[in-house]
């Protein structure tokens, strides 16, 4: 998948303003900087720090900084069964046999040389796995926090699964503790299988010197309903592209 990801976009490159969908997006200058990914997660951040992002104080909330998972500022408030939150990390580290029928099976690395070069360097992100008929009511608080470092390259890379008859309410939170230029990759890939419901919340905040480029992919089967509201009100440079795959009869999306 990784090897197939860089002879892509070796091939392919990065979209410009000469591609019809790219042509009111300049990447001119994203594209000349030399960024690098980070070499650890930033483990001196304490929940005091980040106190002002948590968006409630009962949720369950899961924080990646600088793109990687950080268990000491993550709490999981719900107990209930049938549900997986990990990061990408871990189940590819310990179980990829897991994720490896869906992931990149959503996208298409020819497609977008930025979905092209998360693919190719995939890090950590994500996995939220919900079983056949488990319905939580309580929003999952996903927090993506970057501090103040030049030249890094985050890679948040997300999957999210939900079984028939399954619910769920996810809220992601791009957010910054500085100003520094940063570029953020990310890229997301959802499944609702028959029946499925999805609330997806998503909300940028970083610093006025990054830039931000996020792909969510969805495919969505028969009876599944998914409802998305972006909000983006920081970055120098922000797109947000949502496909959405409807492959059911019934399947219902409300895009916001």
């Amino acid at each position: 998948m990784r090897n197939r990801a860089a002879q892509a976009l070796n091939e392919h490159g990065f979209p410009t303003t000469r591609f019809e969908n790219w042509k009111y997006t300049d990447t001119k200058r994203l594209l000349e900087h030399d960024y690098v990914l980070p070499g650890s997660q930033c483990i001196g951040l304490v929940n005091e720090d980040i106190e002002h992002l948590v968006i409630d104080d009962d949720a369950s909330i899961v924080v990646f900084v600088n793109g990687r998972f950080t268990a000491q500022l993550s709490r999981i408030a719900f107990d209930v069964d049938g549900v997986e939150i990990n990061s990408m990390a871990a189940v590819l580290n310990n179980n990829p046999e897991k994720i490896r029928p869906y992931l990149s099976k959503y996208v298409d690395v020819a497609e977008n040389g930025f979905v092209a070069l998360n693919t190719a360097s995939l890090v950590d992100g994500l996995y939220l796995h919900i079983d056949e008929g488990v319905r939580i009511d309580a929003p999952l608080h996903v927090l993506y926090l970057t501090t103040a470092s030049d030249d890094m390259l985050v890679l948040p890379r997300n999957l999210l699964l939900l079984d028939s008859n399954a619910k769920a309410t996810v809220i992601e939170h791009f957010a910054s503790l500085g100003n520094a230029d940063i570029m953020i990759d990310a890229v997301s890939e959802i499944r609702l299988s028959h029946g499925a419901e999805l609330e997806h919340f998503k909300l940028q905040q970083e610093g006025r010197r990054t830039s931000y480029i996020a792909s969510d992919t969805v495919e969505q089967a028969g009876s599944t309903g998914y409802r998305s509201w972006i909000v983006s009100t920081g970055a120098e440079l922000a797109r947000q592209d949502l496909r959405v795959l409807l492959t059911g009869p019934d399947a219902r999306c409300d895009l916001n």
